[in-house]
């Protein structure tokens, strides 16, 4: 089900609350504040009052929504989808879709993009299309991060590139494997690979994780200075920032199994 925390205590949504499926794979919130929800049985979608699962079927695995009421999703298929005003639209071309979608990001001018295993593709607000199979064949882009100053940060297989939507640059002094990247509200980029949590100063890496075991999946940057991690083998992290130190604090009675992700 979908767990959401909001202090001390855990709320689980599940069917019987009005999702469409019990597995869920992703989650996005639109500017507007709906929530949209990717499971195995469709999307749901909340306007924080009620569950609306009627746009479609079948398994969803990724899914990013922006707040005048489109949305783009991945099926079991690996084809991308447009949704406007109940209709959809395939994201057609040969951008090796097929060969697995990693994730769907929105950034702050609307522009749409789509990772996956040799490919990082860009649906322009200008209705437009970029791909960029030069830069990113051979590599399994796992998902795309904006950051603070507006550049785009691509995770990697083999590390990460930051693109100033002129030139994309590898970011030396960063280990491979990167499966998830965000940043703190120093602007240091922090990010995971199955050894942990790494923080990144422009220069090199160092190892935030201590006793915190290895295999970290998503890492997610919220405004109130706090980091939150999912670890494949001790649930849920959160690390606290304040300047150049941090403090680490895991908790497995948070949630006790490996989440999906974190929003």
């Amino acid at each position: 089900g979908l767990v959401s925390y909001a202090g001390p205590s855990l709320n689980v949504l599940t069917p019987a609350d009005g999702l469409a499926g019990n597995t869920i794979n992703d989650i996005s919130v639109a500017s507007d504040g709906r929530i949209y929800v990717a499971t195995n049985n469709g999307i749901s979608v909340s306007n924080g009052n009620s569950w609306q699962n009627d746009i479609t079927g079948g398994e969803i695995r990724k899914i990013a929504a922006s707040g005048d009421g489109r949305f783009w999703y991945s099926t079991s298929h690996n084809s991308v989808i447009e949704y406007y005003a109940e209709n959809t639209t395939p994201v057609s071309g040969d951008y090796s879709f097929s060969n697995g979608v990693t994730g769907i990001y929105i950034d702050r001018s609307q522009n749409v993009w789509i990772s996956c295993n040799g490919n990082l593709v860009e649906l322009c607000a200008n209705g437009k299309t970029k791909s960029f199979a030069d830069i990113f064949r051979g590599k399994i882009v796992y998902e795309v991060y904006q950051r603070f100053n507006g550049d785009l940060l691509a995770a990697t297989s083999t590390g990460i590139m930051s693109y100033d939507y002129n030139t994309w640059t590898a970011l030396n002094g960063i280990e491979t494997g990167v499966a998830t990247v965000c940043e703190d509200y120093a602007q240091n980029i922090i990010y995971g690979n199955l050894n942990g949590i790494y923080r990144y100063d422009g220069t090199s890496s160092s190892l935030l994780n201590g006793s915190f075991s290895t295999g970290v999946l998503m890492v997610s940057g919220q405004n109130d200075k706090k980091i939150w991690a999912n670890d494949a083998q001790n649930g849920i992290a959160v690390l606290d920032f304040d300047g150049n130190t941090e403090t680490l604090h895991t908790n497995r009675t948070l949630i006790n199994h490996t989440p999906n992700f974190i929003w």
